[in-house]
C-alpha cells in the first residue's frame, strides 16, 4: 500500500490537531523510512504550526532541529524551510517569537523577499500597523525590493485600521511605479472605502476593475455590497445582487449575511420581496 500525499497530510493534521504529537512524530518517522517523497514543506508546516500553537517556543525550535537533523535529513535545509518555521509562529500571531527566530537564524538561512513578506503579514494579522511600517522600512534597509504582495499587505493593514487615505496613496504610488495591483488588492481597497464611508470611491474602484484587464469575482462584489450597506443604500445593494446573478457570479454566505444585515437595519422592508 502506498499512501497519497493528501492522505498522509490529513492524518498528520488530525493527529496534531488532537495534540497527539508522539504519534505524529512516529508517523513522520515511518514515512521517512518507506515513503520519503511524501515529506514536503507542507507536511513540515502542518507539524510546526501545531507545535507553535500548543507548545513552547523552545519546543518549536527543537522540533525544527529534529526535522533538520533526522526526519528531513536527506534534504539540506535552506531559506524555504526557514520560511516554514517563521510562518508557523506568524500564523499564531506570535510575533515576538517570530522576530526572535529571524534575528537568531537569518545568518544561517539567507532571507528572501518571501521571508520578509511572511513577517510583514504576521505583523499585519496581529493588528499592529506601526509594526508593519517599521518592518517594511527595515526590509528596504536590508536591500529587499517590495513586490505586489508587500504592497497588498500594507494596503490591507491600513484599511483594517481605518486609514483609507494612506491605503489609497500607496495604491496610487503602485500605479505610478507600473506595479499592477491584483484583484485581491482592489477588493481590499473597495472594502476600505466602504469602512471610510467613501461610497463614490468604492464604486469607482469597482467599475475600474475591467479596465485593468481583471474580472470582478464574488469577493469583489461582496466588498462593494458591504460598502453600499454601510451607506444604507439597500436598493443599490439589492440591484447589485441581481447583477451578480445575471453575470453568473455566485452568491456566498458573506453575500447573504451582508444583505440580511442591511435589510434588518433598513426601513425599506419591501426589499425582502426580492428574495421571494
Amino acid at each position: 500500500y502506498s499512501p497519497s500525499s493528501d492522505a498522509f497530510e490529513k492524518t498528520l493534521h488530525i493527529l496534531t490537531r488532537m495534540r497527539y504529537f508522539d504519534k505524529a512524530w512516529e508517523l513522520m518517522e515511518k514515512i521517512k523510512q518507506v515513503h520519503p517523497s511524501l515529506l514536503t514543506l507542507k507536511s513540515m508546516s502542518i507539524m510546526l504550526s501545531r507545535i507553535a500553537k500548543f507548545q513552547s517556543y523552545e519546543e518549536t525550535l527543537a522540533a525544527f532541529e529534529k526535522m533538520q537533523m533526522d526526519i528531513f535529513s536527506r534534504n539540506k535545509f535552506g531559506t524555504n524551510e526557514f520560511n516554514v518555521l517563521l510562518q508557523a509562529f506568524c500564523m499564531q500571531r506570535q510575533m515576538k517569537e517570530a522576530r526572535a527566530v529571524f534575528n537568531k537564524m537569518h545568518s544561517l538561512f539567507p532571507p528572501n523577499t518571501k521571508t520578509m513578506n511572511i513577517l510583514l503579514l504576521g505583523f499585519k494579522e496581529s493588528g499592529d500597523v506601526t509594526a508593519v511600517e517599521l518592518f517594511y522600512h527595515e526590509m528596504i534597509r536590508r536591500g529587499f525590493k517590495p513586490n505586489n504582495v508587500t504592497n497588498s499587505i500594507r494596503i490591507d493593514a491600513y484599511c483594517k485600521k481605518g486609514h483609507f487615505g494612506d491605503a489609497l496613496r500607496l495604491f496610487e504610488a503602485m500605479e505610478l511605479a507600473n506595479c499592477a495591483p491584483s484583484l485581491e488588492t482592489i477588493t481590499t481597497l473597495i472594502h476600505g472605502a466602504g469602512v471610510a464611508r467613501n461610497i463614490t470611491k468604492a464604486k469607482q474602484l469597482f467599475e475600474d476593475i475591467p479596465k485593468r484587464s481583471l474580472q470582478p469575482d464574488t469577493a469583489a462584489y461582496n466588498a462593494l455590497l458591504s460598502s453600499l450597506i454601510r451607506s444604507k443604500d439597500v436598493i443599490s445593494a439589492t440591484a447589485l445582487m441581481d447583477e451578480m446573478e445575471k453575470r453568473n457570479i455566485e452568491h456566498d454566505n458573506v453575500t447573504y449575511h451582508t444583505m440580511f444585515l442591511g435589510l434588518m437595519r433598513s426601513e425599506v422592508s419591501m426589499a425582502f420581496l426580492h428574495f421571494t
